[in-house]
């Protein structure tokens, strides 16, 4: 029979998966942001259009998005400010 897991095991647990999520959303905010830096070097997008284009999105996305929960709506914007944000951070 297994025995139900005690405080310190549990937190350990939700610890560890908390830090490899957020790794791995940071992972893919590079690579996004490494993209966009790409295309816009070799001339293939302009970042201004990009970056109105994305504030566009996130803006129906915030209007139109019917998740079952409020904080799945937030996730959502939040994740659209850390690009927009890193679109306007200086290189």
């Amino acid at each position: 029979m297994k025995m139900p897991l005690n405080h310190e095991e549990t937190q350990a647990i939700v610890e560890g998966t908390t830090r490899f999520a957020m790794e791995g959303d940071s992972a893919t905010r590079l690579l996004v942001g490494n993209l966009v830096a790409f295309l816009v070097k070799k001339g293939l997008i302009d970042q201004d259009e990009y970056l109105q284009e994305t504030l566009k999105t996130k803006e129906f996305l915030s209007e139109n998005y019917e998740p079952e929960k409020e904080s799945d709506l937030k996730m959502v914007e939040n994740i659209f400010n850390l690009h927009i944000n890193d679109l306007k951070a200086p290189d």
